[in-house]
């Protein structure tokens, strides 16, 4: 890693002269709930290198379960002006604080006196001029961004520091997990910047390894613009049992970016993809002409691969190398000549994919002649088919 801080080499995103007015819902609190040891598991995917995500206290969760040695820094992106101010309040206590004591001191008192803490950033010197007087000028503002939720949430379970569903990120309360936070704060390599997560090309002087893109997909497109093949983490929030904290649970994915495939390897992916159909579900389920497309390519594979199933097609997907990759053109190669599937319904079955089949009116007659045999329907499956051939002739 470059000798450079990233907040030296930054400095005009870190340093802002006056922030934007705040516009819709900013997420400083934490929306993941549990699954620590998934998440664990994908940033040990991280080669050495930057660390890029969204949200406040989401990244330093990321940082505290990160190998000290391959986090090398922490960039915070985000286009709500509320994260950043969170992100730099938190990192200036960080590097203030005398030990995890005192920090746990200077958070813990939700009615802290901003001007004590300005005395104590002006007085020390390990902090860089330049942040010193940037930290001093915005404190009041930092200050009632950061103690908001606390102070409204001071005795509820929704408090993450007080909730015992937090206890793996719980940086707080563990010395190795503080250590490894305060030592890249106070080095200048956590930074908190405000733009789209989708565009990192500003960062290209270094080398980003890890881009958390939490679950923006929900909202937006995730279609990365850098310089770098990083690995793309991206969450999705599933309805689960119900808790006094939530009733969703977290499920953790990624992938690694790849280079576009070129023109010949995209030809021999469109090849493959249409011999799979072919050969695997004949006639009777077909793939639409025109430009190969995403959920062609999941749908070839019959193996829904997390981040491998998402496509461009919607806002709510990965980007393309999620289904364009090299990884999913040698797995179609490598698929098995034969393969056994059952009719359900009108759904062909094959392992753990699911591919819509045309019901056997939609087909030609040498079509239906190709096609699966219709399965045998016991009297649920009867009553069901009733309905269905009933509806389409109720006048609307």
């Amino acid at each position: 890693m470059s000798s450079i801080s990233l907040e030296t080499q930054y400095r005009d995103q870190v340093v802002l002269a006056s922030f934007p007015p705040s516009v819709g819902q900013s997420f400083t609190l934490p929306n993941e709930y549990g699954a620590w040891k998934d998440l664990t598991r994908h940033l040990a995917l991280q080669e050495p290198g930057i660390l890029v995500s969204a949200g406040a206290e989401r990244s330093f969760f990321d940082v505290a379960l990160s190998a000290r040695e391959v986090c090398q820094g922490l960039i915070v992106r985000d286009i709500h002006p509320h994260i950043k101010a969170y992100v730099d309040f938190n990192t200036a206590l960080f590097r203030i604080a005398k030990d995890r004591q005192d920090y746990l001191q200077l958070v813990d008192d939700i009615y802290c006196d901003p001007e004590q803490l300005r005395e104590r950033i002006r007085a020390d010197l390990a902090i860089p001029v330049a942040m010193r007087e940037y930290y001093s000028a915005n404190l009041d503002y930092f200050a009632e961004v950061f103690f908001e939720w606390p102070r409204l949430l001071e005795d509820h379970q929704m408090n993450w520091r007080k909730s015992e569903l937090f206890y793996a990120v719980a940086y707080h309360k563990n010395d190795e997990q503080f250590s490894k936070i305060q030592k890249l704060a106070r080095a200048g390599n956590i930074i908190a910047t405000l733009g789209d997560i989708n565009d990192l090309r500003c960062f290209d002087g270094s080398r980003i390894t890890l881009v958390d893109t939490s679950n923006i997909h929900d909202s937006c497109q995730i279609h990365l613009q850098t310089a770098h093949l990083p690995r793309v983490m991206w969450t999705k929030l599933i309805l689960h049992q119900r808790t006094q904290f939530s009733s969703y649970r977290t499920e953790y994915n990624s992938f690694q970016l790849e280079l576009p495939l070129t023109e010949e390897e995209m030809n021999e992916l469109e090849i493959a993809v249409r011999q799979t159909w072919l050969r695997h579900y004949g006639n009777s389920v077909s793939i639409e002409k025109g430009p190969l497309k995403p959920r062609d390519v999941k749908n070839a594979i019959g193996v829904k691969e997390r981040a491998n199933v998402l496509s461009p097609d919607s806002p709510r997907h990965a980007p393309p190398p999620g289904s364009f990759s090299r990884h999913n053109l040698m797995k179609l190669k490598t698929l098995p000549a034969q393969t056994h599937y059952e009719v359900k319904g009108n759904t062909v079955l094959k392992e753990r994919a699911r591919v819509s089949a045309p019901s056997s009116h939609h087909l030609s007659q040498s079509e239906a002649a190709e096609a699966p045999p219709a399965p045998r329907l016991g009297c649920c499956g009867r009553f069901i088919r009733i309905i269905q051939n009933i509806l389409p002739k109720i006048p609307k």
